[in-house]
């Protein structure tokens, strides 16, 4: 997650550099402070898509969406923070990410990961605790907002966003009606497809909106019949990258 801060990452770093070589400028002290405030309350100040995949995905309002992320591309990341965007209010984003929202709260959200205790799950709940602004969170913090009976996390006027897994039966993937689904890789064979289905179901009376976010290392299942193959259709959307597209990883790395 740090290598997705950017701006004021930088603009810490010159403050540091020069409290080193002039320590006792207390005005400078005061203000990094401030700065480091200002992160520690709300991380999405500095944070923004780091590739034109990246913000093609934040920028994308079809039915569908589909992005396919080489490993290291930042296909999490990017999903977790459209998210964030659409859930949050809109007073707590910067102006650069107000920009791709299109949805005021109370906003319903569902999050479809592989299966519970799961790298990847670990990597989403990871990644969304270093994102969101504190006052963002129901009770300003992730314990009191964090329903582990329900699976739920409450947010500041009214959105939620719930998280179930693809080991679920599918009957649990009913329920409420949802302003969006995220899918956080492809849950394979028949049984995915039918969770795929049951999940647009919650979708209609909202006209609701569905994406997901994968690295195909095994190719693709149902996606590619229904999304990747529908590229041509006005209510779908595919966008491809590989971690070459990554700019914090070195070119050994990639």
């Amino acid at each position: 997650f740090e290598n997705e801060r950017t701006v004021l990452a930088s603009e810490l770093a010159q403050f540091e550099n020069y409290l080193q070589e002039h320590p006792e400028d207390e005005e400078a002290k005061a203000a990094l402070k401030r700065l480091v405030e200002q992160l520690q309350q709300n991380p999405l100040l500095d944070t923004r898509p780091l590739y034109i995949e990246q913000e093609q995905l934040l920028q994308a309002w079809t039915r569908q969406t589909l992005f396919c992320g080489g490993n290291r591309a930042g296909k999490t990341f990017s999903g977790l923070l459209n998210d964030l965007i659409e859930l949050l209010p809109r007073e707590l984003l910067p102006e650069s990410l107000a920009y791709y929202k299109h949805l005021d709260p109370p906003v319903r959200g569902r999050i479809v990961s592989p299966g519970r205790s799961t790298t990847q799950e670990v990597v989403i709940f990871e990644t969304l605790r270093n994102l969101v602004p504190k006052a963002g969170l129901l009770g300003g913090s992730w314990e009191k907002a964090f329903s582990k009976q329900d699976n739920i996390l409450f947010f500041q006027g009214g959105s939620w966003l719930q998280f179930l897994t693809a080991e679920m039966d599918v009957d649990k993937h009913s329920g409420a009606a949802l302003e969006f689904v995220h899918f956080d890789e492809e849950p394979t064979g028949d049984r995915g497809l039918q969770i795929f289905r049951e999940n647009m179901m919650r979708l209609v009376s909202t006209d609701g909106r569905f994406w997901m976010t994968m690295t195909p290392t095994g190719g693709f299942d149902w996606s590619m019949e229904q999304l990747y193959d529908n590229s041509h259709l006005d209510h779908v959307t595919v966008i491809r990258a590989d971690m070459d597209k990554n700019p914090t990883l070195s070119e050994q790395a990639k």
